[in-house]
């Protein structure tokens, strides 16, 4: 049986691995969105310079098309049962 310190140390130290996991997998999506939001949004005015009306448009469609995407996402790819995907998001919900 272990001590009890024992145990509370393997505890603190499986939550700071789980953190610094999350941590590196949040940087790793941070990076993409940049990638596949704000790179092309800037290629995109070089060639075609907008308004700032078209500007104000683009941004508020981007975070409607962004929130939908991430419902449909997480509802019906997420959330399917058996998938290997559910699979490994229930790891997230326990």
């Amino acid at each position: 049986m272990c001590h009890p310190a024992a145990r509370m140390a393997a505890a603190a130290q499986l939550r700071t691995d789980a953190v610094a996991r999350g941590r590196a997998l949040k940087r790793v999506n941070a990076i993409a969105a940049v990638l596949c939001g704000f790179v092309p949004a800037v290629l995109l005015a070089v060639i075609s310079p907008p308004s700032a009306q078209m500007w104000l448009l683009g941004f508020l469609a981007g975070l409607v098309w962004a929130n939908f995407f991430e419902y449909g996402y997480h509802r019906y790819l997420l959330h399917l049962p058996g998938t290997f995907f559910a699979l490994r998001h229930l790891v997230h919900h326990s």
